[in-house]
């Protein structure tokens, strides 16, 4: 289970980004900091980019600074392991960390995951602070954004979230759907259709036979009636 505990004061463009690795890692991790100037474990663990430094004897971590797009950005170093032995069996997580934004020209925060695969390009061409290089690459991240004020028209953004109007609706449960018939269906249909058709064939054949064959018949009796046979009507002409 892991929890963090952060506590920032944020001004101007502000940017924090936590960073949980998909990678080899131990079964379990637990890590908390209250105070990030005299803990120990804070400088091997957290790593602060960009215009991010401790603030107020270790009380704070401030992200920005009071300046135009100024943005930092604060790394948890180590892996977290999220997937168990069995792809199936995913482990479960929990983070917690408090903060603040000022007033003004404060655009946001980000609070995000990405696998340890991804390249990660810390504070780069971004207007937001947050350049991942993974506008290109087909990695899976999840990011939390609490805007200061809604951007463009364009842009996705969250609703407020009603948890009674959840408790009212809960998702209709998920049904398997029967297994198709469709292949069998085909095969008969093909089958009596086919069926169908050569007995129709076969009457038509039959049909025609003793309709031309009554026809000869009859044209072999007029030929004797006049003393004409078919040998000597084939040598004569």
């Amino acid at each position: 289970m892991a929890t963090f505990f952060i506590s920032s004061y944020l001004t101007a463009l502000t940017c924090l980004v936590f960073l949980f690795k998909i990678l080899a890692a131990e079964q379990s991790s637990s890590f908390s900091f209250k105070s990030f100037g005299k803990d120990p474990k804070f400088e091997a663990n957290i790593a602060l980019y960009g215009d991010a430094h401790v603030g107020n004897d270790g009380s704070w971590i401030q992200l920005t600074d009071s300046v135009s797009w100024s943005a930092g950005e604060v790394m948890y170093k180590k892996p977290i392991k999220l997937v168990g032995v069995k792809v199936r069996n995913f482990a479960s997580f929990s983070t917690y960390f408090s903060f603040s934004m000022s007033r003004g020209n404060s655009d946001g925060l980000v609070f995000i995951m990405v696998p340890g695969s991804s390249k990660v390009d810390v504070l780069g061409n971004s207007s937001f602070g947050v350049s991942l290089g993974l506008e290109e690459s087909k990695s899976r991240i999840v990011a939390v954004e609490f805007d200061t004020f809604r951007d463009a028209p364009n842009w996705m953004h969250s609703q407020p979230l009603d948890p009674q109007a959840i408790a009212k609706n809960p998702p209709k449960p998920l049904t398997v759907a029967p297994k198709s018939n469709t292949c069998f269906r085909k095969v008969l249909v093909l089958f009596v259709s086919g069926g169908a058709c050569g007995a129709l064939t076969a009457s038509l054949v039959l049909y025609l036979r003793k309709i031309f064959g009554n026809t000869l018949w009859c044209l072999k009796s007029v030929l004797r009636i006049l003393g004409i046979s078919s040998r000597s009507r084939r040598s004569k002409w």
